[in-house]
C-alpha cells in the first residue's frame, strides 16, 4: 500500500464523526461563510441539511457547540489534505 493511500485511509479512519453528522458539519461551515455566526441558526443548518432540529441538537446541544465541532473537523479535514499532499511526495 502506497504512503499516499495509507494516509487517506488513516484520515477517513480518524474522523469522529459518521457520514451524516460530516455532512450537517459542512453544511454548518456553509451557512457560517453566508451568513456569519451571529446570522447562523441551528433552524437553517437543518433546513438547508434536509434534517430536523432535533437531529441536530441530539449531536449539538448549542449553536456554539455545532459551530465549534464544523470548525475542528475543517481543520481536521485541511490537516489530512496537507498530510496527504506531504506524502504524495
Amino acid at each position: 500500500m502506497s504512503n499516499v493511500t495509507q494516509t487517506a485511509d488513516r484520515c477517513a479512519q480518524t474522523s469522529p464523526w459518521s457520514p451524516r453528522e460530516a455532512e450537517l458539519l459542512a453544511v454548518t461551515c456553509g451557512c457560517c461563510r453566508k451568513h456569519g455566526y451571529d446570522g447562523l441558526t441551528v433552524d437553517a443548518v437543518a433546513s438547508a441539511a434536509r434534517a430536523s432540529k432535533a437531529t441536530v441538537y441530539r449531536r449539538w446541544p448549542s449553536k456554539a457547540e455545532l459551530v465549534l465541532a464544523a470548525f475542528i473537523e475543517g481543520v481536521r479535514q485541511v490537516a489530512c489534505r496537507a498530510e496527504h499532499r506531504h506524502a504524495a511526495r
